[in-house]
């Protein structure tokens, strides 16, 4: 790709591209990779200076315009919940242009150097809250047509509804779908092959038509939506932007993410509190920083000693900070439970006398095995049987009796 080129572009690309209107219903597209998008992914700059790094979206306004400059009305950007049932998660991109020198776009460079040849995916949805006649945001494509090798050829392919009337008519209220590939018709900023520039009648050429006349064209200068000047008054909701072919496309969902932590609010399980590692511990679909219940055992977490594991009986055997259920050391003997031959009863000395694996202290029928486990009062120790003196205990020891 050649720099100046690159820079050339998005220069052109920014005072080249206009705003019309929308139109359409679409048939299914083949299945893409979602790429949720959220105002952290957006740098916002004005039109005419080249991208930010860092950023995998741009989203210019239009500030000043005219020789000498004047200040005019910018159009406006914001991520937003809804409006209506977004065709994905819950929001959307919102552009708004409130008079008509006002000009919003926003672009990813993502795609730049992709052939248009090996592009066969392209459509959006659309969703105009105010506005008129055919308005509603526009797709903008900067290509190189001759391609990145030969100098010159940059044009800003534009595909707008209005002119897309096979697809139905704008209507306000409601998500829309716009398919722009195929037969979808795209006018040019620039004389390119076997397409004159403007929107006018006879330059209209369809996306299988510009892709046939330009067999070297690629896109070097951005891919976006754009709601230009012309538009006063025009609010314009988009999602579900879709680019690709057919084995690789990408479908853009915007969203808002109003706790800014890169999530986005259709997808968070804590929209309001700011949680990017969405940690759900029961699996409940909220996440543990805004659950009152994180082992959902309906104990709340603020009186729950094992907040983390279901213990809805709170059992807490050694009296300690910990529930059983999260306890290692059940009896607080200095034994792990996983180890600990009475694990609920303490023994640190792990004595098992009848070596059956429970511990003395916990063992119901412990039983002497040898005559030194009777003397010196040790007889009393055994419960099953009980003996009255050390010689009942030899003689068990003997008879098993």
């Amino acid at each position: 790709m050649k720099v100046t080129k690159f820079f050339v572009l998005a220069v052109v690309a920014a005072l080249t591209m206009l705003a019309y209107t929308p139109v359409a219903k679409l048939a299914a597209q083949q299945t893409c990779t979602q790429d949720v998008v959220t105002e952290g992914d957006v740098s916002r700059q004005i039109e005419g200076t080249p991208p930010a790094p860092g950023k995998s979206w741009v989203l210019y306004t239009r500030a000043v315009s005219g020789n000498p400059p004047v200040s005019v009305t910018p159009g406006t950007g914001a991520f937003v919940n809804g409006p209506g049932t977004p065709p994905l998660g819950d929001g959307s991109l919102q552009l708004g242009t409130s008079d008509g020198s006002a000009k919003v776009y926003m672009f990813t460079f993502a795609h730049d150097g992709t052939k248009l040849a090996d592009i066969n995916n392209i459509s959006y949805q659309t969703y105009r809250t105010t506005g008129s006649a055919q308005q509603v945001a526009a797709l903008n494509m900067v290509i190189d047509f001759n391609g990145p090798d030969v100098s010159g050829g940059f044009s800003t392919l534009v595909f707008e509804p209005v002119y897309n009337t096979a697809q139905g008519a704008v209507v306000s209220g409601e998500w829309q779908d716009w398919i722009a590939s195929g037969d979808g018709r795209w006018w040019s900023t620039r004389v390119i092959n076997g397409q004159c520039a403007g929107a006018v009648t006879g330059c209209f050429r369809t996306w299988d038509q510009i892709k046939a006349n330009n067999p070297d064209a690629v896109i070097l200068g951005g891919f976006g939506v754009n709601q230009g000047s012309g538009n006063p008054g025009l609010l314009t909701g988009v999602d579900a932007l879709t680019i690709g072919g057919t084995s690789a496309c990408v479908t853009y969902d915007f969203e808002a993410d109003t706790d800014a932590d890169g999530v986005g609010d259709g997808y968070d399980n804590c929209p309001t509190t700011a949680n990017p590692d969405q940690a759900d511990n029961d699996i409940d679909g909220t996440g543990d920083v805004c659950d009152g219940d994180d082992d959902n055992d309906g104990i709340a977490d603020e009186t729950d000693n094992c907040p983390l594991i279901s213990n809805a009986n709170q059992a807490n055997n050694d009296g300690d900070a910990l529930g059983d259920a999260c306890d290692a050391d059940d009896d607080n003997d200095g034994v792990a439970d996983t180890a600990d031959n009475c694990p609920l009863t303490a023994n640190a000395n792990q004595a098992d006398t009848d070596g059956d694996g429970i511990g003395d202290a916990c063992d119901p029928s412990t039983r002497p095995t040898t005559k030194d486990q009777c003397k010196n009062g040790g007889y009393t120790r055994f419960n099953d049987p009980a003996f009255k003196n050390q010689g009942d205990c030899v003689s068990y020891v003997s008879t098993r009796k």
